[in-house]
């Protein structure tokens, strides 16, 4: 019953966890073009680079030190994560989190 309201709610917020693990390229391609479309939130915990890459507007890093949230894709994590003076130079929306 719980989970027939959350179908109905129309929530406009996603959780997925690890979406690419099992697809084939066509059915991963689809979900991509269907996730760039998707005008809610999503949170996506993935160890797909590619993915998130393409993906991301922001990413969220979760270490024993705390939480570090980051600005862009995971290029973009990936070089500011080293040269944090740059996070302040991207100014892209933030909508999509994801968890790396």
């Amino acid at each position: 019953m719980a989970l027939l309201k959350l179908m109905l709610g129309q929530y406009n917020f996603l959780l997925l966890d690890e979406p690419t693990n099992h697809l084939d390229t066509f059915s991963r391609e689809e979900l991509e073009n269907t996730l760039l479309n998707y005008s809610g939130t999503m949170l996506i915990v993935s160890h797909d680079r590619y993915f998130i890459n393409k993906l991301a507007t922001s990413i969220i890093e979760l270490s024993p030190a705390g939480i570090n949230k980051f600005s862009g894709n995971y290029d973009d994590y990936s070089e500011n994560k080293f040269h944090p003076e740059k996070q302040a130079e991207l100014s892209k929306p933030k909508k999509l989190m994801i968890i790396s």
